[in-house]
């Protein structure tokens, strides 16, 4: 374990900013909540280009939050928040149209799970709140533990 959490501090440290570094993990949850299953490493590498962040911090953020063991709770809360989201705002999810994929998938969990019916809308909406909302909320503690790393190194330097 502890070779882990040195070759993450190695990692971490090469870049010494701590608020770039909390901005490359909390864009890396925003990801993990992202609706868009199947991109998510795609997302990651972009993201880190275009924006010059810190591949390694985002890409272990996006697959803490995101792996096989919470996957299912992820996308239930994605989708429990964005039928909530329109339900404040007097829309019905099932009224808006759903491209032709959906409806099939639609059709498959009606008949294997028993779900009488799915959102798309619901699902892209929630992911995308919630994972704005999780990341803000975030950044500080993640600021000050970046802060806290960077000094302890700082510390061992000198």
């Amino acid at each position: 374990m502890s070779r882990f959490i040195n070759f993450f501090k190695k990692i971490v440290l090469t870049d010494r900013s701590p608020k770039k570094l909390a901005i490359a993990f909390c864009v890396g949850v925003f990801i993990a909540f992202s609706p868009f299953f199947g991109f998510h490493t795609v997302m990651t590498i972009f993201a880190a280009w275009y924006f010059q962040l810190n591949f390694a911090v985002m890409y272990a953020a996006a697959h803490i939050f995101n792996n096989p063991w919470t996957m299912v709770p992820v996308y239930m809360s994605d989708y429990i928040v964005g039928l909530k989201i329109f339900a404040l705002f007097g829309v019905d999810p099932y009224a808006l149209a759903n491209p032709c994929w959906a409806n099939w998938l639609n059709c498959k969990l009606t008949y294997y799970i028993g779900l009488p019916q799915i959102s798309l809308w619901a699902f892209i909406v929630g992911g995308n709140v919630l994972g704005l909302v999780v990341s803000l909320l975030l950044y500080p503690v993640v600021v000050r533990l970046f802060r806290r790393i960077v000094a302890r190194s700082e510390e061992n330097r000198s």
